[in-house]
């Protein structure tokens, strides 16, 4: 049956997500939304962040070029495949170069300090302890790129999300459950999928709603409600402390297990092939 599938058709119905239709404006920036995007004003937010990356542009480009699914283009909001990763042209350029440059920062060296640890990102399943010396920091470059590869329905939809990323809150209660997990070193390896719902339709524990980014050697997912046990999310590790936590912005540890990916993306699950990173209908 999955040989025959369509697989784009699936991850269409299964993907609750609004696509604009050809020619529609990009809108406004996600982070402050009071900017409009236009050629002179937008700016491209790369996910991963730039400042992630580790090693000579080559071997970025084989180990970080993502293979978009589905609709390569939304005109305004398309993607673009480079060797840093995917660019999203969805913030401001004020923003990008701001506050969003500064959180970026901080999770860059969060994760080259994860890719730079010996033996730390053995795909074994074993969790290992991780020290995060910024969470907080990390946590608002988590949101920025969330915001910046979901609909502007979801940047208004969570004020408290966006005002957090911008740093206009100290700390907030998340709106969703963030699940954490390191990312092993595999081509393989690497998930963008927005935020979205699936029930169970080729067996029991596949129900889920949430989205997903991922690329070594660190991802998560943003949950609502019930995770499927086909996830295994006794292998995820919930990092809302990160967002809640006031006063000094001090360092934590925290266990992570390793993982190819959380939920996967839509067309991994349903038509079960998987040759590299996927970023579905983004």
């Amino acid at each position: 049956m999955y040989d025959v599938i369509d697989r784009a058709a699936v991850a269409k119905a299964a993907a609750l997500n609004y696509f604009p239709e050809r020619g529609q404006p990009a809108g406004r920036c996600r982070l402050c939304r009071s900017v409009p995007l236009t050629r002179a004003t937008r700016s491209r937010e790369h996910v991963p962040a730039r400042s992630s990356l580790l090693g000579p542009p080559g071997d970025r480009a084989e180990r970080w070029g993502f293979i978009p699914r589905g609709r390569p283009k939304l005109d305004g909001l398309a993607s673009k495949v480079i060797q840093d990763g995917l660019q999203f042209p969805t913030l401001c350029r004020d923003c990008n170069n701001g506050v969003s440059s500064a959180t970026a920062g901080a999770y860059g060296a969060f994760a080259q300090a994860l890719q730079s640890s010996p033996n730390l990102l053995a795909p074994d399943g074993v969790a290992r302890l991780v020290r995060v010396n910024r969470p907080r920091a990390v946590a608002r470059a988590m949101a920025t790129v969330m915001l910046a590869i979901e609909p502007e329905a979801f940047a208004d939809l969570h004020v408290g999300l966006r005002e957090f990323a911008q740093g206009v809150h100290e700390s907030i209660e998340p709106p969703f459950r963030f699940l954490a997990y390191l990312v092993p070193d595999s081509k393989r390896a690497g998930v963008l999928q927005r935020f979205h719902g699936r029930i169970p339709v080729l067996g029991p524990g596949g129900e889920v709603t949430a989205g997903e980014i991922s690329r070594h050697p660190f991802g998560w997912i943003y949950a609502s409600g019930t995770i499927g046990s086909a996830y295994r999310p006794d292998l995820l590790t919930d990092v809302g402390d990160w967002f809640r936590a006031e006063g000094e912005d001090t360092g934590s540890t925290v266990a992570l297990h390793t993982r190819l990916a959380g939920i996967d993306s839509v067309n991994a699950v349903f038509g079960g092939n998987k040759p590299g990173p996927t970023a579905d209908y983004l």
